[in-house]
């Protein structure tokens, strides 16, 4: 097989073409900080980033419940003062 200029020329031209569709990536993907702008960019990473996204939602979930918690059994604890006080004074009374 004879490799001619002419095919030495467009095979330059693909690559110069496909180095510049690369290049125009890469920098859209600076440009936003994100590498996957679109789920077809990265499917496989785009399936992880949806499970951590949905790990983190029930971990706030969590959280959110934790601060409800603790926010409850302090007020329980002063109520729980309070009486003490009260049963302390009725006492002494």
């Amino acid at each position: 097989m004879r490799v001619t200029q002419r095919r030495l020329i467009e095979e330059a031209g693909r690559n110069i073409t496909e180095h510049l569709e690369r290049l125009q990536r890469i920098q859209a993907e600076v440009a936003s900080g994100k590498r996957i702008r679109q789920p077809e960019d990265d499917p496989s990473g785009t399936e992880r980033a949806l499970g951590v996204r949905s790990y983190l939602r029930a971990l706030r979930g969590t959280l959110r419940g934790l601060n409800l918690s603790n926010d409850w059994l302090s007020a329980t604890e002063t109520a729980l003062k309070d009486l003490n006080e009260l049963i302390s004074r009725a006492r002494v009374i």
